[in-house]
Order: C-alpha cells, then structure tokens, then sequence
C-alpha cells in the first residue's frame, strides 16, 4: 500500500497600520517524479507559496521517503529550489541530499544522488516549477 502525505505551509500577515499595496506572493506549481533506483515511488504535484515550506512524504510497504523543499524567485528570472531529502529504501538503504537548484521555471530539471552500480541506483527526483498565474 502507498502512502502520500503533501503539506504545505502558509502564513498570513496582519498589520496594524493602513492598508498598503503589496505584491502578492508568488505561488508555484512543483510537479515530481520520484524513482528510488528504477522504482517510481510517487508524482505528487503541489502548490507552494515562494519562500514557504513544503514537504512531501510517501511511504510504501517498507520504503519511507521525506522530501522538504522551498522556492525562491531570483532576479535572473530563474527560480532556486532548495531541497532536503531522506530516503530510506527496502532495497538500496539510507540516503539523503540537500541539493539547491537554479533552474528555469517550465523546464525539467534532475536531482540523483547515491550510488550507481550494477547492484544499487541511485535516488532521482525529476521536476518541473513553474509560477502560477492569477
């Protein structure tokens, strides 16, 4: 049985003093493959307000697979996506990484991490981020 837990965290901010014309935030839509070697463990798809926490967290029979990361607008246009991943594998282990990317929003973009030989593969997250509009 899977298990696929997403959260997300929002803030809101009160002020006291008069109302001010603020920039909304920027939200994303992070879409993922997840592969533990040449297992696909999950495709979650979220919304995540720049700057704020997500997690993804995906249990499988004995694989457990935490994944927390954050989004950042960069004035080059590119977006920095910050990662912190634990995976825990039936079949390859342990493993964890805390890769940050600046990628391109609507292109696809690849973290691999662990060891890659003919009895062990390592762990692959392949996204796409892109900004949501209005």
């Amino acid at each position: 049985m899977r298990h696929l837990a997403i959260f997300t965290a929002c803030v809101l901010g009160l002020s006291s003093g008069p109302l001010a014309a603020e920039k909304p935030p920027t939200i994303y839509r992070l879409q993922a493959t997840l592969n533990d070697g040449p297992a696909m463990v999950g495709q979650p798809v979220l919304r995540v307000e720049a700057g704020r926490r997500a997690t993804i967290e995906i249990g499988n029979g004995d694989g457990h697979y935490l994944l927390t990361m954050t989004a950042a607008p960069q004035a080059s246009g590119l977006v920095r996506v910050s990662w912190d991943i634990d995976a825990k594998s039936p079949t390859y282990g342990h493993r964890a990484a805390r890769p940050v990317l600046d990628v391109l929003p609507g292109k696809s973009a690849e973290i691999a991490f662990g060891e890659d030989s003919a009895t062990r593969k390592p762990f692959h997250v392949t996204f796409v981020i892109d900004p949501v509009s209005g």
